[in-house]
């Protein structure tokens, strides 16, 4: 066997516990804030009377819940400037997604997804009072990577198409 001192040992130990505390508290920031998130969307939620069926965070800076039995939709994105939608599709609608790019890249030709700058849907509600929302899913300016936001866009174009497509559903 082999003698560790134990001054040796005690500055390892230091050592180790300086080396990781940021990450540790980088975590449990990150969980305080994803909290806060969650109870803030179930907040919103209460408030407007719904029940989203299918929920979606992300980024630690957006979430979207849509109520399908009431056909609300509800779009959070968090910040400074905290924005939020409530949008009745129960009326009819008009989805679009929309992907912005560097108008340098444009130029040269078709953009690749991973170069876009900004992604989100334009949904346009016809009735009662026409009204166009832009929901963001992507903001180069806030995140240098995608991490699966072209995904999450087909997955909830797919679900917001099937609702527009779904007469049987009834507002209640």
């Amino acid at each position: 066997m082999f003698d560790i001192e134990p001054i040796t040992l005690v500055i390892s130990l230091v050592l180790f516990a300086a080396f990781c505390a940021p990450f540790v508290y980088h975590i449990s920031k990150q969980r305080k804030t994803t909290r806060q998130q969650h109870a803030r969307f179930a907040l919103l939620a209460k408030d407007a009377h719904i029940s989203p069926d299918a929920v979606d965070f992300w980024r630690n800076k957006y979430a979207l819940g849509l109520d399908e039995r009431q056909r609300q939709l509800l779009y959070v994105k968090f910040g400074e400037e905290e924005t939020v939608h409530l949008l009745d599709l129960g009326y009819p609608f008009e989805l679009k997604s929309y992907k912005l790019s560097d108008s340098n890249l444009a130029e040269k030709g078709p953009v690749p997804d991973k170069f876009m700058d900004r992604m989100g849907f334009q949904i346009s509600l016809r009735a009662p009072i026409p009204k166009n929302y832009t929901l963001e899913f992507y903001n180069s300016a806030l995140f240098s990577d995608q991490m699966g936001e072209i995904v999450l866009m087909r997955k909830w174009e797919e679900i917001l198409r099937g609702v527009a497509k779904n007469k049987n559903l009834v507002k209640s």
